[in-house]
């Protein structure tokens, strides 16, 4: 039987000091089926010099390059040219443990669509914690990278571009969108939000109206569904991630007038209790 083959999308922009040990723990993987695309994203440092030394090391490692116009574009380009059978994502800035993919692949059935797991958080002091994710579209979690996606799955399907939260905008579609999930109670993915630099620690309340726009990118993608996809539980769910998200973001901006228009800029009844969230999720 013909071996399962990840496609491994990594967008890289100025992350020199980094990249090294995201290519290093993606290249310790005990399972050797795999390909690496990774997209430099026009950086203007030493970013794409570091990977150039490891497409002449490992012919896996395929480097794409393009003007600056964002993660979103650079993960869209890879998912272009991804050959491989699962798509695996990963942040440049970030790493994976080294028994991932065997893990991931070992757990795939044939009509398995996504693989999720669990992950850990890294800070400053280099002390990890885990974060325990659901399986459900709710509670998933909308990054990209603590799952491995049925390349069929992204068909037709890129994140929205020019935004920040574009996760937001697409990754509870695939998970809408498959028919078989299965979920793995393991860490293989480690979160660094230790760079001062990242978009996690990064505050720009000009950003934050972002929400809106994919929130609504996703209701338009989440309406092509047949079935229950497009009634309550896709309802509820885009008004209570734009409700909560809202809230989260809000209490670190200082200037009060653009909290409340947050708060005030809800569109189609996004200000629900705190109470109904909890009935929601649970």
């Amino acid at each position: 039987m013909k071996p399962v083959e990840v496609s491994i999308i990594i967008p890289v922009y100025n992350i020199e000091k980094y990249v090294a040990r995201c290519l290093d723990s993606v290249l310790a993987q005990s399972y050797p089926h795999f390909e690496v695309l990774v997209v430099d994203d026009g950086s203007t440092d030493g970013s794409a010099g570091r990977v150039l030394q490891y497409v002449q090391r490992d012919s896996r490692i395929k480097l794409l390059q393009k003007n600056n116009g964002g993660q979103a574009s650079a993960r869209n380009l890879a998912l272009q040219q991804a050959s491989g059978d699962y798509i695996l994502m990963v942040d440049g800035d970030d790493y994976i443990l080294p028994n991932l993919l065997e893990k991931c692949v070992g757990k795939l059935e044939d009509d398995t669509d996504i693989v999720i797991f669990d992950y850990l958080t890294l800070d400053k002091n280099q002390k990890t914690d885990k974060v325990a994710v659901g399986a459900s579209a709710i509670t998933a979690g909308t990054a990209p990278w603590n799952k491995l996606y049925r390349a069929t799955l992204w068909q037709d399907t890129f994140f929205p571009e020019g935004c920040w939260y574009e996760d937001l905008g697409i990754i509870p579609f695939l998970l809408l969108k498959a028919k078989n999930i299965c979920k793995m109670d393991e860490p293989f993915y480690v979160y660094d939000r230790s760079r001062d630099g990242s978009q996690t620690n990064t505050v720009n309340t000009t950003r934050y109206i972002d929400i809106l726009f994919v929130l609504q990118h996703l209701k338009q993608q989440v309406m092509t569904l047949p079935g229950t996809h497009t009634d309550d539980i896709a309802g509820m769910y885009l008004e209570q991630l734009g409700y909560v998200m809202t809230l989260s973001k809000s209490q670190f901006i200082q200037d009060k007038k653009r909290t409340e228009r947050l708060s005030k800029k809800d569109g189609a009844g996004t200000r629900k209790s705190m109470s109904e969230l909890a009935h929601f999720h649970a």
